[in-house]
């Protein structure tokens, strides 16, 4: 038995649906074009914290990839693929690129994101999580980067600014934690730092099902 979701934050981003239409107007990719609707399941939310928690106890950070397909003008998420990996307090670096790709396959599954957990640290994007996301969002414009912050104990849902954030993570060769410019001269390392914002295009459903593949 799964136990109640700890983080009740994740309720704010259950949206009415005009109020996520008119979100969805408000974000838009790279080529100006609105972002499409990326439908979320609650549960799929729980199920990370519960998998994550023994790690979360111990200061260590887990990770995973949000996967699902499209549907119709949107995208729903229906997979949480759990790879073999190696995480420290501040890192979770995934490993195993075959059993992902074999299991994305195997399910017609694409990637529509990522998700990992900030043990000891606010709900934020470092200087490392910005290059990941760099790497989902070129491919795809609407794929999400999910914190799960124990200290603040609450979900963040962020991207890339665009064109600004994008474009500058695109452009830089730094390795390991480093430190980036902001294009609008605030805290880099905050959503209004310029390099990445809160997501206004993903809808959590407490309807949605969801299935869990853990690789490790």
């Amino acid at each position: 038995i799964e136990a109640p979701l700890p983080f009740g934050d994740a309720r704010t981003h259950v949206k009415e649906p005009s109020s996520a239409i008119e979100d969805r107007r408000m974000s838009m990719s790279d080529a100006g074009r609105p972002l499409r609707q990326l439908n979320l399941p609650s549960a799929l939310l729980q199920r990370f914290a519960n998998l994550a928690r023994a790690n979360t106890q111990r200061g260590i950070e887990t990770c995973a990839l949000l996967c699902g397909e499209e549907n119709g003008d949107s995208y729903r998420a229906s997979a949480l693929v759990v790879p073999p990996q190696h995480g420290t307090s501040d890192s979770c670096h995934m490993e195993g690129e075959d059993l992902i790709v074999d299991c994305q396959i195997s399910n017609n599954l694409i990637t529509l994101g990522w998700i990992h957990t900030h043990p000891t640290q606010s709900c934020f994007l470092s200087s490392v999580d910005v290059h990941t996301q760099c790497g989902y969002q070129s491919m795809l414009p609407e794929a999400v980067a999910i914190v799960l912050s124990e200290p603040e104990k609450r979900f963040g849902f962020f991207r890339l600014s665009e064109p600004d954030g994008l474009r500058l993570i695109q452009q830089c060769n730094g390795d390991g934690f480093h430190a980036h410019r902001s294009p609008t001269g605030g805290n880099a390392n905050s959503p209004g730092g310029g390099i990445f914002e809160e997501c206004t295009h993903v809808v959590v459903n407490e309807s949605l099902a969801c299935v869990v593949y853990d690789l490790r």
